[in-house]
């Protein structure tokens, strides 16, 4: 099993098991409660950095919301630490928290992430000074969401105004067309296609990190994966690596390439179109649901899919057969066009 790090994880407990459980993804704040729970690590930057981890997951508790400090149960003898929420200038609103950071709206168009700690360490600087880079190496582009510079600790970035695609679909009255989730999966595969045209390895897509503009076009975000020079090195390597569900498996967990991100897309996709994550009755964080959830994958045993909904690509996503997210995005049009043999 993974590692773990602490996570602040604001979801309804109905909806925990349902595609949010990712290493450093962002959450949206619930009003009353916060969950709290372990998220697996299993990459390292690639500067020297202090590990702040344990191999044991921590407990489920429900924390209410209040103006004193979030205090994560004690992770060993030696080791607790407690999360205390602050605003930077301009910042009017926390609005969702990852494992490190905060989400803080600044604007109608703008949010500042940045890290839990007031004096962030070398770690959590070091992990949004990349991201800042990868997204000026990605500058602007429909399926990117736009970055708007530096600002103190954090990163200025636009304002998805619908969250992700996971806190949409878990909205109450959210009800999106099959064609609505086949254009958003057209979208993801496109963006995905030009993240890789530019060295760019997301090495954590999953439906928290795509979010929503307000004309429900899809935008990939959290760039904390790595970017590598024209002959493969790796020149920027954040910590960022997929949950299980998400993971194509493989010997190297550190290994990383188009086929990895694009067999995460795939479950990205599959969860769009069904609401959830792959094996919805295996948790990620049980040591024998995960070592299940990998032989299956090794064995080819592959979640089943309409084909109306895409089932053939993404499994085709998963199997590896994809030599390029561009040939994904491709056949997604195809099958909205209707001209795609399935």
């Amino acid at each position: 099993m993974a590692p773990f790090i602490p996570i602040l994880d604001a979801r309804p407990t109905s909806s925990l098991r349902d595609g949010c459980d990712s290493a450093g993804h962002f959450c949206e704040l619930n009003k009353s409660h916060l969950h709290l729970r372990g998220t697996p690590i299993s990459r390292k930057l690639s500067v020297h950095l202090p590990a702040l981890i344990h191999p044991n997951p921590l407990p489920s508790k429900l924390l209410p919301v209040s103006s004193s400090p979030l205090e994560i149960p004690r992770m060993s003898p030696d080791l607790q630490t407690e999360i205390i929420r602050y605003y930077p200038p301009g910042v009017t609103d926390i609005i969702a928290s990852s494992f490190s950071c905060f989400l803080g709206r600044v604007d109608d168009s703008t949010v500042l992430k940045y890290p839990h700690d007031e004096s962030p360490d070398i770690k959590e600087q070091a992990r949004l000074h990349i991201e800042a880079q990868i997204y000026t190496i990605l500058g602007d582009h429909n399926r990117i969401i736009k970055f708007k510079g530096v600002e103190g600790n954090g990163i200025r970035l636009e304002y998805a105004i619908n969250g992700s695609v996971a806190q949409y679909l878990r909205k109450a009255n959210a009800s999106p067309t099959t064609s609505q989730r086949l254009k958003w999966a057209q979208q993801a595969a496109e963006g995905m296609a030009y993240i890789h045209k530019l060295g760019v390895l997301h090495c954590d897509t999953n439906a928290n990190n795509l979010l929503l503009d307000k004309n429900l076009n899809i935008k990939f975000a959290d760039f904390q994966g790595r970017y590598l020079s024209p002959d493969g090195t790796i020149v920027l390597d954040g910590l960022s690596s997929e949950n299980v569900k998400s993971s194509m498996p493989r010997s190297d967990p550190n290994y990383a390439d188009q086929k990895t991100d694009i067999f995460a897309l795939g479950s990205t996709i599959y969860f769009m179109m069904t609401g959830h994550e792959p094996f919805p009755e295996l948790d990620s964080f049980d040591d024998d649901d995960e070592a299940e959830i990998v032989a299956r994958y090794k064995s080819g045993q592959f979640p089943i899919l309409e084909p109306q909904f895409g089932g053939g690509i993404v499994h085709n996503c998963w199997a590896g057969a994809y030599g390029s997210a561009l040939e994904v995005a491709d056949d997604f049009q195809k099958l909205i066009e209707g001209t795609l043999d399935i």
